[in-house]
C-alpha cells in the first residue's frame, strides 16, 4: 500500500485569562492507495422520439435488454441500483420532441465482464455509460490514512517545539475530515494483471486521504 504525506505547520500564540498561552497548530494530510477491486458502472438509458408512446416503446426495448443482461450475469440484489424512467418534452422551432431518461448503477467485481458488457451495450444501441474504480477496502484505507496523519502531525509538532526550545503539551483540539478521491482510468498502474492489450490488464489503486488539524499546547 503506497502512502503520501503533506504537512503544513503554523505556530500560533494566544492569550488565555491574561496569561500567555502558546500553541502549535498543525494541518496534516495522510493519503494511502488501496487496491481497486470494484468498478462502479453507470448506464443511462436515453431515447428520443416524436410522441410519448414512441419514446416509451423504444425505452422499454432497451430496458428489457438491460434487465435480461443483469439477470444473466447475476448482477441484481445489492449490486444493482436504479431510478425509474422519466419522460419529458422539448419544444423546438418546428416541432415538439419527447425524451426518456433512466439511470442504472451496477457494481462489478469482474473487470473482464465490465469490458464485455460495454461491447454488448454498444451493439444494442446504448450510447451513454461510464465506469469508475472503487475498492472494498475504502474504510480501512481511511483509518490507515487517519493514523498516518495523526502520527506525523504529532512528530512534526514535536520537532517545531524542540526547535524553539519548548516542550510539546497535550492536545487542545482536533478536527478531522476524510476524502475519497474518485478517479477513472487515470488511477495509478502498478503491475500487469493479464496477458492482453487492454488497459484493464493493469492493477489499479484508489487514493484515499484523511485530513487533521491538531492544536497542541506547548510549555517551557
Amino acid at each position: 500500500m503506497k502512502t503520501t504525506l503533506a504537512i503544513l505547520f503554523l505556530l500560533i500564540f494566544t492569550a488565555t485569562d491574561g496569561l500567555a498561552q502558546s500553541t502549535i497548530t498543525v494541518d496534516a494530510t495522510g493519503e494511502v492507495h488501496v487496491p481497486a477491486d470494484i468498478v462502479n458502472f453507470q448506464i443511462n438509458i436515453r431515447v428520443t422520439g416524436r410522441t410519448p408512446a414512441e419514446v416509451f416503446e423504444k425505452h422499454k426495448e432497451q430496458e428489457d435488454f438491460l434487465a435480461g443482461l443483469i439477470r444473466d450475469h447475476g448482477l441484481d440484489g445489492d449490486k444493482l441500483n436504479f431510478q425509474p424512467m422519466n419522460i419529458s418534452s422539448r419544444q423546438s422551432r418546428d416541432s415538439r420532441d419527447y425524451m426518456s431518461n433512466q439511470q442504472v448503477h451496477l457494481q462489478l467485481d469482474d473487470f473482464d465482464l465490465y469490458e464485455e458488457i460495454q461491447v454488448l451495450l454498444i451493439e444494442n444501441g446504448f450510447e451513454n455509460f461510464s465506469g469508475r474504480f472503487s475498492s472494498t477496502r475504502i474504510e480501512s484505507g481511511e483509518n490507515e490514512a487517519l493514523d498516518l496523519a495523526i502520527a506525523n502531525a504529532k512528530s512534526k509538532a514535536e520537532r517545531i517545539a524542540g526547535n524553539i526550545g519548548k516542550s510539546l503539551g497535550e492536545v487542545e483540539s482536533i478536527n478531522h475530515t476524510a476524502a475519497r478521491i474518485v478517479r477513472g482510468y487515470d488511477a495509478q498502474f502498478a503491475a500487469m494483471r493479464l496477458e492482453s492489450d487492454s488497459m484493464m490488464q493493469f492493477d489499479q489503486t484508489v487514493p484515499v486521504s484523511s485530513n487533521v488539524r491538531i492544536v497542541f499546547k506547548i510549555g517551557d
